[in-house]
């Protein structure tokens, strides 16, 4: 499942119709206090493979997000997908960033590369707990 998180409504379910090719996705606009709770409650269940959430948000920076995420669990790959990612250094918290302006193409490629370095290691052929960032960035 892909959790996606961003203070936009329209722009969210157009994001998650983009992204069903690759896996079902849950698109939320809950406010950044209540989200941390779901993600501590997501870790033990598996029910989230990955996290895409934007930059610029009311009540809390993205990236500030997704630091608290990430004390939470060390392994879940992360994407920033915000139209101001060159205001943001790589590493940190984040797998992947992706500009909003490359669309949800941008944000396909990233999330599909990810999901085949998980299903290769997953099959033994390589792969690692935490996905590698993929080798091209959309930014």
């Amino acid at each position: 499942m892909i959790y996606l998180l961003d203070d936009d409504p329209g722009f969210l379910q157009a994001v998650a119709q983009a992204v069903a090719p690759i896996g079902p996705a849950h698109a939320t606009t809950l406010w950044s206090e209540l989200a941390p709770k779901l993600i501590r409650e997501a870790k033990g269940q598996a029910e989230f493979d990955v996290l895409v959430c934007d930059l610029e948000m009311p009540g809390i920076n993205g990236l500030a997000f997704c630091d608290i995420v990430r004390r939470y669990n060390a392994s879940l790959p992360i994407v920033l997908f915000s139209g101001a990612v060159e205001r943001v250094p790589d590493g940190g918290p984040l797998t992947a960033k992706v500009d909003k302006r490359s669309g949800a193409a941008g944000l396909r490629g990233v999330l599909t590369e990810l999901r085949d370095a998980w299903l290769a290691g997953r099959d033994g052929s390589g792969g690692h707990d935490r996905p590698a960032a993929p080798s091209r960035r959309t930014g």
